[in-house]
């Protein structure tokens, strides 16, 4: 059975390098990996395809080749929540001192799973 997984990544070798690590861990004939640069191309993917499990940044620009924003990640995983997506999600960031650090940081400590309210935080698996 194949693993359907998005990435959602504007910088290229980032991508790359994530796409890899789960080819790696997965097996190279055992995924199919989606990469978009983008909110707005993410969005399209999560309209047109089915995916197990959505891998986002944090800062990412609206537009491909647009500037990343901070806190797009966490916006974008809002509306994941809102469209009904209720598989597992993996959040990452690299933020020190910009405006995405305090929504990140509010997350920390939960699992990106109990964010977009997949089931309670109480129900989660260890």
């Amino acid at each position: 059975m194949m693993l359907p997984v998005l990435v959602v990544e504007d910088r290229r070798r980032i991508a790359e390098q994530i796409v890899g690590l789960f080819k790696h861990i997965v097996g190279e004939n055992d995924i199919i990996v989606e990469t978009a640069p983008s909110v707005t191309q993410a969005k399209a993917l999560i309209f047109t395809h089915s995916f197990s499990l959505v891998v986002v940044g944090g800062a990412l620009p609206e537009e491909n080749g647009g500037r990343p924003e901070s806190g797009a990640g966490l916006a974008f995983l809002d509306h994941l929540r809102e469209t009904g997506f209720r598989g597992p999600a993996v959040f990452y960031s690299s933020c020190t001192q910009d405006v995405s650090c305090a929504a990140t940081k509010s997350i920390a400590g939960m699992s990106v799973s109990s964010y977009i309210k997949t089931q309670p935080p109480n129900k989660l698996p260890p």
